[in-house]
């Protein structure tokens, strides 16, 4: 990317957002218009507009490792609501920025997964590991098994108590209970969740993951 400078002449018409707006699109390695009337015109929403093109649009990859780490404080301003250390761990985990900036429009306070880690959890039951758990696991459940292999919708969000669920980063999931199915249902709060290659452990029921091996 060339040098990027802004005379004084320029300086002096841009002014507020406007100027801040010109000199991260130049940082960024937008296009912008020549003169500084040009300059003064773009507004932040047209540069934020502009990066989130190139982060959603085929063949950004090559484009965001030339300049991601300059776009990531752009992008976190904008969104407001995260810093740029947390939409980097986001990004890092294989969630988008188009997704980030459209839940977190929906739910400030949404919850990602970011790449945290634990040992692989506890169950109870016949299963002599996680995997024969389940190679076990039916849907619909049946007494003495466990209940798994349904879909995980990775819906996030919040729950019926308005408490933030945490999204995963996308994929195709299935969900599993750690614990034998019972009548009445007693399933609690302990799932793993599985796809992508992947397996999750939460001990809440879904407002935190943690990936295990």
């Amino acid at each position: 990317m060339e040098s990027c400078q802004i005379s004084p002449d320029r300086d002096r018409v841009l002014r507020g957002r406007q100027a801040r707006a010109a000199v991260l699109a130049c940082l960024l390695g937008l296009l912008l218009p020549a003169s500084p009337d040009g300059l003064a015109a773009q507004t932040e929403a047209e540069v934020a507009g502009a990066v989130e093109r190139v982060f959603t649009r085929d063949g950004s990859r090559e484009r965001l490792a030339e300049w991601g780490d300059a776009a990531v404080p752009v992008l976190a301003d904008l969104l407001a609501a995260r810093t740029a250390t947390e939409i980097r761990r986001y990004r890092a985990a294989g969630h988008n920025f188009a997704f980030l900036k459209s839940e977190l429009a929906i739910t400030p306070n949404q919850q990602f997964w970011a790449g945290e880690v634990c040992a692989a959890p506890a169950f109870t039951g016949p299963a002599a590991s996680i995997d024969d758990l389940i190679a076990r696991a039916q849907h619909p459940p049946v007494v003495g098994n466990y209940s798994g292999g349904n879909h995980f919708g990775n819906h996030g969000r919040v729950d019926s108590e308005g408490r933030p669920v945490m999204f995963l980063p996308p994929g195709n999931y299935a969900e599993y209970d750690l614990a034998p199915y019972t009548t009445p249902a007693e399933r609690g709060q302990r799932r793993i969740v599985v796809g992508g290659g992947h397996r999750y452990y939460t001990a809440d029921h879904y407002r935190t993951f943690k990936r295990f091996a």
